[in-house]
C-alpha cells in the first residue's frame, strides 16, 4: 500500500470527525472502504482475491444504504450542536494519532527491533544463518541486514512480485550466502539416485508395476489413486 492511499485513509478519517452531517460521515466512510477494495483490487493475484475484493465493496455499499436508511428515520426535531468546534475536534484526533504513534511500539518487518534484538544477542555481529520465510519484500531485506558478514540467509519464502535489492550493499559487501530452499534437496538427491541405480548395486524393478506409454497419463493416475499400483513407468 503506498504511502498516498494511507495518507488519503487518514484524511477521510480525520474528515468523518470534523463533519457536522451523519449522511456525509456515512460517505466517507464508505469512501475508505472503497479505496481500500481498490487497492485489494490492484493487489489481486487470483480469481479468489478479486472475490474477496468485491464482497468487500458489496458490504461496504450494503451497510453504507443501511446506515442511511437509520439516519433519515431518526432525525432530531432540531439540530444537535456539537460543543466542541469541528477544527478542534480534527486538532484533537491529530494529537491524538501522533501520541499513539509515539507511544506504541513499533510492530511489524519494519521495526528494527528484531534487529536490535539479534545485534545484542551476538554482540553486534548478527546471525549466522538467517530462515526467510515469508516472501515479504520488507522482511527479506531484514534477513540481510541481520545475517553476520559471511553469513548465510536461506530463502524460503516466495515472493508474490519482483523484489529490488541493493546486490552491492546488502549482500556482495557483507559476503552474504543465500540458499533457495524449494522443500527438498531434490537435485542433489536425483544425482544421487541415478548413480545408485548406474552403480548396479541396487535393483528397483521389484516395485515397478506398471508400464505405460504417456499417452495414458489418465490411467496411470487412476491406478495410483487406487492403490493398485506401485510405481509407474512411462515409455516415451
Amino acid at each position: 500500500m503506498s504511502g498516498a492511499v494511507i495518507w488519503t485513509l487518514v484524511a477521510l478519517g480525520l474528515a468523518v470527525l470534523v463533519v457536522r452531517r451523519r449522511s456525509l460521515a456515512v460517505a466517507l466512510v464508505t469512501a475508505q472502504a472503497l479505496v481500500l477494495v481498490g487497492v485489494a483490487l490492484d493487489e489481486a493475484e487470483s480469481s479468489g482475491d478479486v472475490i474477496a475484493a468485491g464482497a468487500l465493496a458489496v458490504r461496504a455499499i450494503v451497510l453504507a444504504g443501511l446506515f442511511l436508511l437509520l439516519v433519515s428515520r431518526t432525525r432530531a426535531v432540531r439540530p444537535v450542536r456539537a460543543r466542541v468546534a469541528p477544527l478542534a475536534r480534527a486538532g484533537i484526533a491529530v494529537a491524538f494519532a501522533l501520541a499513539l504513534t509515539w507511544l506504541v511500539p513499533a510492530i511489524g518487518l519494519v521495526s528494527r527491533d528484531a534487529e536490535r534484538a539479534v545485534l545484542a544477542a551476538s554482540s553486534g555481529n548478527g546471525a549466522d544463518v538467517v530462515l526467510e520465510m515469508s516472501g515479504v519484500p520488507s522482511a527479506v531485506h531484514q534477513a540481510f541486514a541481520l545475517a553476520r558478514p559471511g553469513g548465510r540467509v536461506n530463502m524460503l519464502g516466495i515472493p508474490s512480485k519482483t523484489i529490488d535489492i541493493d546486490f552491492a550493499t546488502e549482500i556482495i559487501f557483507k559476503g552474504l550466502t543465500i540458499y533457495g530452499v524449494v522443500g527438498r534437496r531434490m537435485y542433489d538427491t536425483w544425482h544421487q539416485m541415478s548413480r545408485f541405480i548406474s552403480s548396479g548395486n541396487f535393483d528397483p524393478t521389484p516395485v515397478i508395476t506398471h508400464r505405460l506409454p504417456l499417452e495414458a497419463v489418465d490411467e496411470a493416475m487412476a491406478l495410483i489413486k487406487s492403490g493398485d499400483a506401485g510405481k509407474i513407468i512411462f515409455q516415451i
